[in-house]
C-alpha cells in the first residue's frame, strides 16, 4: 500500500461520514453531485484507475487535522515529502519518528493550525493546551508522556471543526484501532474482530468491521488489521502492532493520569 492509499485508508470513512476533509456546507443538489463526484473519484484510483496523485494529494490536504502532523513530523526528522509513507505511518500507527517530537512541538503546531476560522478560539486552544501532559518528554531520556499520534489529537484536542461531538463510543471508533480476525462475512462485506475497547475500560470484545476489498482485497481468519470508524484500514505486522499499542498506549496512560 503506498502512502497516499494508506492515508486514505485511514482519512476517507470519515469523510464519507461528514466528520473531517473537504467540506461544502451548501447543501443544494449540484454541491452533494459534487462532493459525491470526488468520492467517485477517489474510489477510482484505489481501484486502479489513471487518477493523478497530485489530485490525491489536494483532496487529502483538505484534512487539516492529520496534514498539520504529517508537515511537523516530517520536518521534525528533515523528511521533504509530508506524504511519505514512513510519516503517513507514524501518524497512523506510530513508529520511530515520533520520538523526535515534544509536547510542546505539538503545542506550538496546534497554536498555529487549529486557531481561526473554522476552527477553534485562541483561548479554547490554551486551555486545552493547558491540559496537555507535562514533563519528560523524549523516550531517549524518560519513559514518553505524550506522543505525535492520531491519538494525542484525539484525547488532548479533540474535534476542532464542531463537525463531530466525541462522545466516548465515537473515541473509540475514532481512535486507529487493532484487532484479530476471527470470521470473515464475505457476503456482508464484514469481519468479525477481536478489538480491543479502552472506553469505558480496557476490555476485549468481538465486533462487526465493514471490509472494504478496495483497501484490503484479501483477508483470512487470524490476520491482524488495524481499524478506524468501523472499517478495516489494512492488515498490519507484527511489529506495527506493536508500534500501534505502544504510541495508543502511551497517550492514553497519559490521559488517564491527567
Amino acid at each position: 500500500m503506498n502512502s497516499l492509499k494508506k492515508a486514505l485508508s485511514y482519512s476517507l470513512r470519515p469523510h464519507e461520514l461528514g466528520y473531517c476533509g473537504p467540506h461544502d456546507t451548501d447543501v443544494s443538489p449540484a454541491a452533494a453531485k459534487a462532493m459525491a463526484g470526488r468520492q467517485k473519484k477517489i474510489r477510482d484510483y484505489l481501484s486502479g484507475e489513471p487518477i493523478s496523485e497530485e489530485e490525491i494529494r489536494i483532496f487529502l490536504d483538505e484534512f487539516r487535522g492529520a496534514v498539520a502532523y504529517y508537515k511537523l513530523i516530517a520536518r521534525k526528522n528533515n523528511i521533504a515529502d509530508y506524504y511519505d509513507e514512513r510519516v503517513v505511518e507514524a501518524y497512523w500507527l506510530g513508529n520511530e519518528l515520533l520520538d523526535t517530537i515534544t509536547v510542546s512541538d505539538i503545542a506550538t503546531m496546534a497554536r498555529v493550525e487549529f486557531v481561526g476560522p473554522g476552527f477553534l478560539t485562541k483561548d479554547v486552544m490554551e486551555e486545552k493546551i493547558s491540559k496537555f501532559p507535562s514533563g519528560q518528554s523524549s523516550l531517549r531520556a524518560a519513559p514518553k508522556i505524550g506522543s505525535a499520534h492520531h491519538t494525542f489529537h484525539l484525547f488532548f484536542i479533540g474535534a476542532t471543526t464542531g463537525r463531530v461531538v466525541l462522545t466516548e463510543d465515537r473515541i473509540d471508533k475514532c481512535r486507529p484501532g487493532w484487532g484479530e480476525v476471527k470470521e470473515i462475512v464475505p457476503a456482508e462485506n464484514k469481519v468479525i474482530c477481536k478489538i480491543t475497547r479502552l472506553f469505558p475500560m480496557e476490555v476485549e470484545t468481538e465486533t462487526e468491521i465493514i471490509w472494504d476489498k478496495l483497501f484490503v482485497p484479501e483477508l483470512k481468519v487470524g490476520d491482524m488489521v488495524s481499524h478506524h470508524w468501523g472499517r478495516v484500514s489494512e492488515k498490519i505486522t507484527d511489529k506495527q502492532l506493536a508500534n500501534l499499542k505502544k504510541y495508543t498506549m502511551i497517550n492514553f496512560r497519559a490521559l488517564m493520569n491527567k
